[in-house]
């Protein structure tokens, strides 16, 4: 017998929530990369500092990269949830009798989802922005600290979103695991 398919709305926003987190600390990471950007185009930088803030650029568009691929698969999850919550209240809609206070109750659970989730109607890219490439600069240790917490949510995102087996939560958890293992390996970054 096929495996039934399963659909966790609470866990599938978990981690659509989790992987917001990850895409704000990448963005408010790259803050740190505007200071050292600001601080070499001063005439009086050092020569150390100017090829510093080289790295910097790099590592900022980097950051910023992944907070968009983050982003994009959080809002692919938010999508999914909100199709099927439709989709299940149409479905509910279908065994009640026309004319009876059920059938309005439905009716009205549905224009209630269509209008309360955007995300249904929302027209996102098909195709995920580029993977982040590879930071190239020296990570302080608060940086490293910041990576950290965010790969950690992005495991925690994996475990959420694989609690549903349906086809787009299986291709979303593949682009969480590129994800994961992407931040994992700038954690470990020399």
């Amino acid at each position: 017998m096929p495996e039934a398919m399963t659909f966790s709305a609470p866990h599938a926003l978990f981690a659509a929530d989790l992987l917001t987190e990850c895409a704000s600390t990448f963005l408010h990471m790259t803050q740190g990369l505007d200071v050292e950007l600001e601080l070499a185009a001063s005439p009086a930088a050092s020569e150390r500092r100017v090829a510093t803030a080289l790295h910097a650029q790099r590592d900022r568009d980097t950051l910023v990269g992944a907070a968009a691929y983050a982003a994009w698969i959080g809002d692919h999850i938010r999508r999914q949830a909100a199709r099927l919550r439709v989709a299940d209240v149409e479905a509910a809609a279908r065994y009640c009798d026309p004319g009876t206070d059920e059938m309005a109750l439905r009716q009205r659970e549905i224009a209630e989802a269509r209008a309360a989730d955007s995300f249904a109607s929302l027209h996102l890219a098909p195709t995920p922005p580029p993977r982040p490439g590879e930071l190239q600069g020296e990570l302080r240790p608060g940086m490293l600290a910041q990576l950290e917490r965010a790969r950690e949510w992005c495991d925690q995102a994996l475990w959420a979103a694989s609690e549903s087996n349906t086809t787009a939560m299986e291709a979303v958890c593949s682009h969480i695991r590129v994800l994961l293992l992407w931040v994992s390996g700038q954690c470990s970054a020399p």
